[in-house]
C-alpha cells in the first residue's frame, strides 16, 4: 500500500495580543489567520465593563489607564495595554474620558472574537478547529476571557455567540483585505433523521453539513446582488424555524 501523504493542519498558537479584525481572513503564508488547527488563541485584551473595573481598581485610578490598570494585564510581552490603546485611537479616534473608552473596548472585543470566529468558521472543514484563549479568568484581568473573574461577560462572548449561530450569514472579502466582496452563509445545523426513501432500521441518522454534503445550507457564496435583502430576510426566517 503507498504511504498516505498528508498537509500538517496543526497550528500550534498565537496571537495572544490584539490584532484587526481583517487579520483572521489573510491566509497567504499559511501561517496567520485562520489556517490550521489552533490550540489556543485569542485577540488579546477583554476590558471588563464598568461594574468589575470599580471593584478591581481604586476609584481614583478608573481613568486615564494607569500602571493600575497595567498591574491587571498579563505578563512577558502582555504587561500592558498599549498595542490595544494604539489600535483604538487609530480606529475609533482616542477616548475622551473613561465611557468613551469603554465604549470603543468593547466594540474592538466584539468585532475581533466575532471575527475569528467568523474566519474558523469560513475555514472548518480545512482548519478543523480552534480553542479560545480563554474562557474566564481566574484573577481580575484586563486580558483574554469571554467572562470576566466577577462573572460579568464582556462583548467579545457576545461577538463569539453572534459567529456561532446556527445559521450565520457574513459579508467578507473574497481575498482577504482585496477583492470582489461576497456573501458567505455558513450553517452549523445538526440534521437529524432517517435514509431518504426507505425506513431506517437503526433509527436516527445524524449528519453532518460539509462541502460534499446535500444538506442545505451547508456553504454557499453568494455574489452581491440585488437579491442580498432578501437573502438575509430568509435566512433570519430559518434560523427562527424549530
Amino acid at each position: 500500500m503507498p504511504a498516505i501523504r498528508c498537509k500538517p493542519l496543526w497550528r500550534i498558537y498565537w496571537p495572544y495580543d490584539y490584532e484587526p479584525p481583517s487579520y483572521w481572513l489573510e491566509d497567504k503564508s499559511k501561517w496567520g489567520g485562520a489556517w490550521g488547527y489552533n490550540t489556543e488563541t485569542g485577540p488579546g485584551p477583554a476590558i471588563p465593563p464598568l461594574e468589575s473595573l470599580k471593584k478591581m481598581l481604586p476609584k481614583e485610578h478608573l481613568w486615564p489607564v494607569d500602571e493600575f490598570w497595567n498591574f491587571h494585564a498579563a505578563g512577558e510581552r502582555f504587561k500592558d495595554l498599549s498595542r490595544f490603546n494604539e489600535a483604538m485611537s487609530a480606529t475609533y479616534g482616542p477616548p475622551s474620558d473613561l465611557e468613551d473608552h469603554l465604549r470603543k473596548a468593547q466594540a474592538m472585543a466584539y468585532e475581533g472574537e466575532r471575527a475569528m470566529f467568523e474566519a474558523y468558521g469560513r475555514t472548518k472543514y480545512t482548519s478543523t478547529g480552534v480553542i479560545q484563549w480563554t474562557l474566564n479568568n481566574a484573577w481580575p484581568s484586563t486580558y483574554w476571557h469571554h467572562y470576566d473573574y466577577y462573572m460579568y461577560p464582556a462583548d467579545g462572548y457576545f461577538g463569539t455567540r453572534k459567529a456561532y449561530e446556527p445559521l450565520h450569514v457574513r459579508l467578507i472579502p473574497a481575498n482577504g483585505r482585496s477583492g470582489t466582496p461576497r456573501i458567505l452563509r455558513v450553517s452549523s445545523k445538526m440534521v437529524m433523521g432517517g435514509c431518504p426513501g426507505r425506513r431506517n432500521e437503526s433509527g436516527p441518522v445524524r449528519e453532518r453539513a460539509g462541502p460534499r454534503s446535500k444538506v442545505k445550507g451547508a456553504i454557499d457564496f453568494l455574489g452581491m446582488n440585488s437579491q442580498f435583502r432578501a437573502m438575509l430576510a430568509s435566512a433570519e426566517r430559518r434560523e427562527d424555524e424549530p
